[in-house]
């Protein structure tokens, strides 16, 4: 998932939930510049409870928020172990931490368990490597 795509998502969500996206940060209990950097596709959350916390919030499912789409077919729970995972691996190799890359993560295990029921996140983030060091230039 591109950052763009879901800060344009959140952003939707928000002006047809608040008045103010100061109402969402305060329910949110978080600062301002956080949201605002998720919003214009910078960063974006860093975990599954904090999807889960905007989701509730601004009242759309994860699955939108996430792939732009409803689908039945999200695990929460192994998405949250992608990006547990995922977020570690990207602090030691010094790759830059984003949304695309937790849902690639994530959408690439789900396409090679269909294959290889025993793959591992390790495995695919292994996979990533390669083309993570070409992109920087290594």
């Amino acid at each position: 998932m591109a950052l763009e795509a879901f800060g344009e998502r959140l952003k939707v969500a928000i002006k047809r939930k608040f008045k103010f996206q100061k109402e969402f940060v305060a329910l949110m209990g978080i600062r301002e510049a956080t949201v605002i950097s998720w919003v214009k596709g910078k960063s974006f959350p860093d975990n599954i409870e904090a999807f889960k916390k905007i989701s509730d919030i601004l009242d759309v499912s994860m699955d939108w928020l996430l792939f732009g789409k409803e689908s039945s077919e999200l695990d929460y729970n192994l998405f949250n172990e992608v990006t547990k995972v995922t977020y570690n691996w990207a602090k030691e190799k010094k790759v830059p931490i984003n949304g695309t890359l937790f849902t690639g993560v994530y959408k690439t295990l789900i396409e090679e368990r269909k294959h290889n029921k025993n793959i591992t996140i390790q495995a695919i983030l292994d996979k990533y490597e390669p083309l993570l060091q070409a992109i920087r230039g290594e």
